[in-house]
């Protein structure tokens, strides 16, 4: 699902205390399966998962703590914008995921000395050099103290590729096991979860088993 973005040679630096995302495209067609409730449709689980993936990889951890605010189509019943902070124990992400606003990308990455800002960072385009920008907040209009940092072309869909089908002849680990989508579920799930009424906590991630996965005997 997210896996090519962890493959592209542009892999996010790891470590920072504060992550931005922002993924969002512009898609009314009732007949899309993005559209539709039953087939698992709506922003979270359609791009939402970015995020949380990239998150989880950058922090090296698992999130302790989600909070979400989601707004959801009146007709469609999915979620059409859905904003989050997942409390890390080393940082924070900040995300926002939309089915209906301009298409647009971005991530970012905020340190106590520098910024990341990565360029189109989940469809990277397979025509044209990667770009990363990184700051060090010295000059603030117009980005003026920021340096850019390219990446050859390639096309990270067809290395994702190449990696699965060389761990399948070969019998290795595939470049993506089970766990990491496992984890990035209960991420997720976390992220619609209502606190306990009674107590006013939010449930433990362990507590949130990942379905899916479970209904093919995975962990």
């Amino acid at each position: 699902m997210v896996a090519h973005a962890r493959t592209h040679p542009r892999r996010p630096h790891r470590q920072a205390p504060l992550g931005v995302r922002l993924f969002s495209y512009l898609n009314t067609d009732p007949a899309d399966p993005r559209n539709i409730a039953e087939y698992g449709g709506g922003a979270l689980l359609d791009i939402g998962c970015y995020p949380v993936k990239t998150s989880r990889f950058v922090f090296g951890d698992e999130p302790e703590r989600v909070f979400a605010c989601i707004e959801r189509d009146p007709s469609f019943k999915t979620d059409r914008l859905t904003s989050a902070i997942l409390e890390f124990p080393t940082g924070q992400c900040i995300f926002t995921s939309s089915t209906q606003l301009v298409a647009y990308q971005k991530m970012q990455f905020f340190g106590t000395e520098g910024r990341i800002d990565i360029e189109i960072p989940f469809n990277a385009p397979t025509d044209k050099p990667a770009r990363i920008f990184i700051d060090n907040g010295k000059e603030l209009y117009a980005d003026g103290s920021a340096i850019t940092e390219s990446f050859p072309v390639c096309n990270q869909y067809t290395i994702q590729g190449d990696l699965f089908s060389q761990a399948i002849r070969e019998n290795k680990e595939v470049p993506i096991p089970w766990k990491m989508p496992s984890a990035t579920w209960r991420s997720l799930t976390r992220s619609s979860a209502p606190p306990n009424p009674a107590t006013g906590k939010f449930p433990s991630l362990s507590n949130l088993y990942p379905m899916p996965f479970a209904r093919i005997g995975l962990p």
